[in-house]
This record gives structure tokens, sequence and C-alpha cells, in this order.
């Protein structure tokens, strides 16, 4: 078990390289979304987008944002082989992310999201550990889970918020 342990710390220490793509800007208010891309070794490539909630000009900019990712523009499970290296690429990403955003707007922002399809519970189970393993350090912790839209609906929004 401690192998096993030992490895998985070492693999989220070591993620693909990640570049930050473009910023779509809005006509109106500053930023609407954040583009990091990073190449994986089997040739795929990966794309985290993190996009404001809101488009309501009076809403804060520094308040919610969503982080969604996807391979090769899927955002469906790959077996890959290489699931917790590129887990620990979107780390890198979200890390990034708040980085610039507190350039961007002098600090980071107060909520972020991520979004998990409802009929795949693994996954959820997985975002919510890396979640617990990680937000802290980042001055985070798990607001909570619900469903998107309510009853039935397919997605699920797992909600990270900063500490205070």
């Amino acid at each position: 078990m401690k192998q096993f342990r030992r490895w998985l710390h070492e693999t989220f220490e070591r993620p693909y390289p990640v570049t930050r793509g473009r910023v779509v800007q809005s006509m109106s208010y500053g930023p609407m979304q954040v583009t990091y891309h990073a190449d994986l070794p089997d040739r795929a490539f990966l794309d985290v987008d993190v996009s404001r909630h809101s488009v309501d000009l009076s809403a804060d900019p520094r308040y919610a944002w969503q982080v969604d990712f996807a391979v090769n523009g899927s955002y469906d499970l790959r077996n890959a082989g290489n699931a917790t290296r590129t887990l620990a690429t979107v780390l890198s990403a979200v890390k990034s992310f708040l980085a610039w955003h507190k350039d961007e707007f002098g600090r980071e922002p107060d909520e972020f999201s991520l979004l998990s399809k409802a009929a795949e519970p693994a996954r959820e189970r997985v975002y919510l550990a890396m979640i617990r393993r990680f937000a802290g350090g980042l001055g985070y912790k798990l607001n909570g889970v619900e469903d998107s839209g309510g009853p039935g609906a397919q997605n699920r929004v797992i909600t990270v918020s900063r500490k205070r």
C-alpha cells in the first residue's frame, strides 16, 4: 500500500507540461474563458477550459468559475492508461488559472466547480478524492455536490469555495 501511495503522490507531482492558450474576452466586462493546453504522450491533447458561471453584467468576475476538460475534444473516459497524470495535468492547469486570476483581479476566485456525469459515479468519486486531497493546500474547501438542473439531471456539480 505504501508503494501505491508513493507512486500516486509522485504521479501528481509530474503533470504533463501545460501552456495557457487563449483568454476569451467579453465586450462588457472582461474575461469569460481561459484555456490551457497539454500534449499527451499518445499524441492526444488535453484542453482545460475555465469559464465564468454567469454572463450577468453585474456579476463579480472574481466570483464563480467552472472547470471543464476534454481529451481530443471528448469528455468520455479513454482507458488510455495515463488517467492519473492527465488528472494531475488538469490540477496543474487549475493552479495556473488561480495564479492568472490573482494577477488579473488581485485575488483568487471565490468559487469554482467541476461537472461530473451523473451516470458515472466512479468519476465523481475520483474528482471528490482529488478535491479532498489538494483543495486545502490551494486555500479551498469542498462546498458541496448537487444535481445540475434538479432531479434527473445528466450532470452533477461539484463546488469548491475559498476558505474564509
